[in-house]
């Protein structure tokens, strides 16, 4: 029964002395991912310009569902969104989206001054 008991205790020594080492570690991670972080907010304000965005969408053929992607400013968006295409009878048989392309694709450019 000692010999068990003293097994244990060794067993939560370890583990604790392993927690304890994990803490340590995590913090000096948290530590470098905030200077990380301060360095990027420095480049940010230097630079003064605009952050630089990238958008992806795609309109599956033949529905009315559109799915977007947004990335700009380290923020990701999805969009999953549901709009009739109140003009698709005005466009005829072959519409106007599949016959620019056959891989569904559009630009859009947007210009801020």
């Amino acid at each position: 029964v000692a010999a068990v008991a003293r097994e244990l205790g060794a067993r939560a020594a370890r583990a604790t002395d392993v927690a304890a080492k994990a803490r340590k570690q995590q913090q000096a991670y948290l530590q470098v991912f905030q200077l990380y972080q301060a360095q990027i907010a420095q480049l940010k304000q230097a630079t003064g310009s605009q952050p630089a965005q990238l958008v992806a969408s795609y309109r599956v053929p033949d529905s009315d569902l559109a799915l977007s992607a947004t990335r700009s400013d380290d923020r990701t968006t999805l969009t999953l969104g549901c709009v009739p295409d109140d003009s698709a009878p005005l466009l005829g048989p072959q519409g106007f989206v599949r016959g620019v392309t056959p891989l569904n694709v559009g630009i859009t450019l947007n210009l801020h001054v």
